[in-house]
């Protein structure tokens, strides 16, 4: 039950807070050395498309793995 709580919190928290934030940019992610762009926050997971298949990232694993976010003007 716990790895449900967490991801729930740390869902909630990427939700709300300004890490994931686009402000009208594009958000890639690179996540174990592979990148992503951002396609949706959940409150279980974060999904990310990369070569066009999407992968699902449980927020727990987000919440305990380094990430690294840019942001890229969309034109």
């Amino acid at each position: 039950m716990q790895p449900y709580i967490v991801s729930l919190l740390a869902g909630a928290t990427f939700r709300t807070g300004s890490m994931f934030s686009s402000h009208g940019q594009k958000v890639m992610l690179k996540i174990e050395g592979r990148e992503f762009e951002l396609d949706h926050i959940g409150l279980l997971h974060v999904c990310g498309t990369s070569d066009g298949y999407k992968t699902y990232f449980p927020n727990s694993l987000l919440a305990s793995t380094p990430i690294s976010i840019k942001r890229v003007k969309i034109n």
